[in-house]
């Protein structure tokens, strides 16, 4: 599962991220947004664990913003909130963007290992469309990479994009990395993945965004 930000008017309208983040950029309010959404995942965790929906799994991934690496707060404020909730940290991984690591590499180092030492995963997202992605899984204490979707869906017609996926998951797995393919919207494609070994994946094919009251069903279901 990944959490994502989606924003309801009073008249049941959906605000996509791209039309109220910037907004939250100019305004200094992307942290709060990113705590409030993580505060509330937690909440939602703890709630399938109390009802044992939850098992031993799965884990529920969430982005985190540039802006964090520029405060070293980040770090407390999140073990605040696992602790707050009693939610065991494996359950949680944090997806960075490579621009977001380029927004202040040194201190993003510091603050991705104070992480990865509280329990959480760590999973660079859009792997293979930025310069500098093999030097980070090297810099950065990085468990998972997210193969960038615009690879996945040329996979069937396209063998230069099954190539590069090839050779990722090939890496990954030297690296003791886990690999999680984004954008699969077909069955053949998930079947392709498998074949060269990737075995998590998510898009379209598994189940379209949905409100927390569904989530929750597929998470008691399962």
């Amino acid at each position: 599962f990944e959490a994502l930000a989606r924003w309801e008017k009073k008249d049941g309208t959906i605000v996509m991220p791209y039309e109220f983040i910037p907004a939250a950029e100019r305004l200094n309010m992307v942290q709060h947004i990113d705590y409030s959404i993580f505060d509330h995942m937690c909440a939602t965790i703890r709630r399938c664990m109390d009802e044992s929906a939850f098992g031993n799994g799965p884990f529920i991934s969430v982005n985190l913003s540039g802006v964090h690496f520029t405060d070293e707060a980040v770090v407390g404020v999140l073990r605040e909130t696992l602790e707050e909730h009693k939610i065991p940290p494996k359950y949680i991984k944090f997806e960075i963007t490579e621009s977001a690591l380029m927004t202040d590499s040194k201190n993003a180092q510091i603050i991705l290992s104070k992480l990865k030492d509280l329990g959480v995963g760590i999973a660079l997202d859009d792997f293979g469309t930025g310069y500098s992605s093999l030097n980070y899984l090297h810099k950065f204490p990085i468990d998972t990479i997210k193969i960038d979707r615009s690879f996945v869906s040329q996979i069937t017609n396209e063998k230069r994009s099954m190539d590069i996926i090839k050779a990722i998951v090939a890496m990954a797995d030297s690296f003791k990395i886990d690999v999680v393919a984004e954008g699969i919207e077909k069955k053949v494609e998930m079947q392709l993945l498998e074949s060269v070994g990737c075995q998590m994946g998510q898009g379209y094919y598994f189940g379209r965004p949905a409100p927390q009251k569904e989530a929750l069903k597929l998470l008691r279901d399962r």
